[in-house]
């Protein structure tokens, strides 16, 4: 839930990390699954196959967490984009300067509804990429559009979060 003096707050898709949660328990199932319906299976395949499940398993709850605690914040005069769970990076860009949003989609993440977000800023600070997020177009214009109201010096209105 987005805090309420943000106009715009995204965190990544979780998408991703729910395939990967099937395909770890599905690697784990299938272990038990040949077991059952041959009894001669040798124990190192049944083992390995208990492994790779769990291996994938914890890695993909390792990411989640990751996930959780990634996020893009504006409050209309600056974009805020915060990483990380015990050690976090924060970066901040002056929503006047942000001068291109670049979304980039494979195929793959056209059909799941999401994508990669580049912005290009003026200065220093130069790019930031936010990867597989939800609606990235729709994030992208709703940068834009903030971004040319603090160019206006006017305030931007509509709270939302997407």
């Amino acid at each position: 839930m987005p805090p309420p003096n943000q106009l715009l707050f995204v965190r990544p898709s979780t998408k991703l990390v729910q395939v990967r949660y099937v395909a770890a328990v599905l690697a784990a199932a299938s272990g038990y699954l040949l077991r059952h319906f041959y009894p001669k299976l040798p124990q190192p395949v049944e083992f390995a196959l208990y492994g790779i499940g769990g291996f994938w398993l914890i890695t993909t709850i390792f990411r989640h967490i990751g996930l959780m605690f990634t996020s893009l914040a504006s409050d209309g005069d600056k974009l805020t984009f915060e990483q990380g769970f015990l050690a976090k990076s924060t970066r901040s860009m002056n929503l006047s300067k942000i001068q291109d949003a670049k979304v980039d989609q494979s195929i793959g993440e056209r059909m799941m509804g999401i994508g990669s977000l580049t912005l290009e800023s003026a200065g220093e600070s130069g790019r930031l990429v936010m990867e597989n997020i939800d609606r990235p177009r729709e994030v992208a214009d709703q940068i834009l559009n903030l971004s040319r109201h603090a160019l206006r010096g006017g305030s931007a209105s509509g709270q939302g979060s997407v």
